[in-house]
């Protein structure tokens, strides 16, 4: 969770949850009790504020909280990264080693860095994960079948019709659980 943590320090997720200020509290986007929004967009609960929930150990890092497997885990991590933002302008709070208060915040950006991190993490695994452009946590494949995968549509296809099916078969195969 250290990605995650890492991410929360430097004011990734301030948009949407809002910042914790000894001169008073900002809500984010989100409101007052974001894990109501978590709840609703996962169907579990307890999964808000992760940095205040019992430990368990999984295979490559530690859960943040006593009822999450790894689907609930890669749950959370999707839905985090629908709300991740990285702040731009603001001004800094030194009071109380407060930090920075964003007022401008840059979700393409955020959601770059936050793959690009969260992927260290996910890659360690077996088998291996990674987000992909949309946010989902999808298996990595065999090095063998990435030409196949990434291939290009031939010309003279139909290309809208032939592209949304071979979209559709490249995710299910790299669907979690996919057998």
């Amino acid at each position: 969770m250290e990605a995650l943590d890492g991410l929360r320090e430097r004011g990734y997720f301030q948009e949407a949850f809002g910042i914790e200020c000894v001169d008073g509290d900002r809500p984010g986007t989100l409101g007052g009790d974001p894990n109501r929004h978590l709840e609703r967009a996962i169907m579990r609960g307890k999964v808000w504020p992760y940095w205040d929930s019992v430990q368990v150990e999984l295979d490559i890092w530690v859960a943040p909280c006593d009822e999450w497997d790894p689907d609930a885990l890669f749950d959370v991590i999707e839905v985090l990264h629908d709300l991740v933002s990285k702040g731009g302008e603001g001004t800094y709070h030194d009071y109380g080693e407060c930090g920075w208060h964003y007022e401008m915040f840059n979700r393409p950006e955020g959601q770059e860095d936050y793959r690009r991190e969260l992927n260290e993490v996910l890659s360690l695994g077996d088998p291996a994960y990674k987000l992909d452009g949309h946010g989902q946590v999808v298996e990595v494949g065999e090095p063998e079948f990435d030409q196949l995968l990434d291939a290009p549509v031939p010309d003279g296809t139909e290309h809208d019709l032939i592209t949304s099916k071979i979209d559709g078969a490249v995710s299910r195969f790299r669907a979690r659980g996919a057998s």
